[in-house]
């Protein structure tokens, strides 16, 4: 597998790069559109979790095997042309699991170019929906409205997660990288969750989600990874919406202070407390405050 895709000079190792996606908490697929039918080569664990289908399996065969019989599907044509013409899309399919059950599937895919611009490989991502989130249940305007941000969206955040691997490709520490990688990923799937919850609730303006419900999430999922009962994490925002893309900077700008607060603020103390603030301003601005009790910086470590 490690012959027909690979990170370029100067990159990771395929080892370090098939552990930091093995532990991505998204369903992820690799797929080389440079072998005849677009075989996959890489699943990783949520996607066993998601379709039941282990590697063994799903390696080697094209995608479509999780439409099972069900081949009569629109979102089919678009995956092809946008796989052909070397694009992003993103689409809502049918899909089914390795015991049979039927689940509607947002996938959404995206190039991955070599050194020298060249695709090498799809990543596609998958996220089940819920009966009140599947397409179908929307009018066709709708449908195509929330498809063309989603795609929009698909491509910058797809940008953004490849332009972090590149800068953590630097860092010596693998299991640092991974917790960095990890962690920033999972705030761009809380993002898409919330995007969805908000099209269902909000139709009619698919470029905007919560503020609050997405920051809360986040520095829930942090202090998660932190691991420590013993420091508390407070949360009060405001109801504020925002764009998509501009809610994904701030969560992974949360997501970085938080980590930064979590690893220095409480050294040798046994317990501790963070609170995180955002705050509607006049003139459409935010702002986000975060404030710990912990030890603070020594006097030294003051800029001058």
């Amino acid at each position: 597998m490690e012959e027909h895709f690979g990170f370029g000079e100067g990159g990771p190792t395929a080892e370090t790069a098939q552990h930091l996606i093995a532990h991505m908490p998204l369903s992820m697929v690799i797929a080389d559109p440079n072998r005849p039918d677009c075989p996959i080569v890489y699943v990783n664990r949520a996607f066993t979790e998601v379709t039941g289908y282990s590697p063994t399996f799903a390696v080697g065969r094209n995608c479509r095997f999780l439409q099972g019989e069900n081949r009569d599907q629109k979102a089919r044509e678009t995956l092809r042309r946008a796989i052909e013409n070397r694009r992003s899309c993103a689409v809502d399919i049918v899909n089914y699991r390795a015991d049979g059950r039927k689940f509607y599937n947002r996938l959404m895919i995206g190039p991955v170019h070599d050194p020298r611009g060249e695709v090498f490989a799809f990543i596609g991502v998958q996220t089940e929906l819920s009966d009140q989130q599947q397409i179908s249940n929307v009018t066709a305007e709708e449908a195509n409205a929330i498809l063309q941000e989603t795609q929009h969206r698909v491509k910058n955040h797809l940008s953004m997660v490849a332009a972090m691997i590149r800068f953590q490709e630097q860092d010596d520490d693998p299991v640092e990288t991974y917790d960095i990688l990890a962690r920033q990923v999972e705030s761009l799937s809380l993002l898409y969750d919330e995007f969805s919850a908000h099209e269902v609730d909000k139709k009619g303006s698919y470029d905007v989600v919560s503020a609050g419900a997405y920051i809360s999430p986040v520095a829930a999922t942090v202090g998660a990874l932190d691991g420590r009962k013993s420091v508390r994490l407070n949360v009060d925002t405001e109801a504020v919406y925002m764009r998509t893309n501009d809610a994904a900077a701030l969560g992974l700008l949360t997501s970085e202070i938080l980590s930064n607060v979590l690893q220095h603020a409480f050294e040798d103390r046994p317990e501790g407390l963070v609170d995180v603030r955002l705050k509607s301003l006049t003139n459409g601005l935010l702002r986000l405050v975060v404030t710990d009790d912990g030890v603070g910086l020594r006097d030294k470590e003051w800029p001058a």
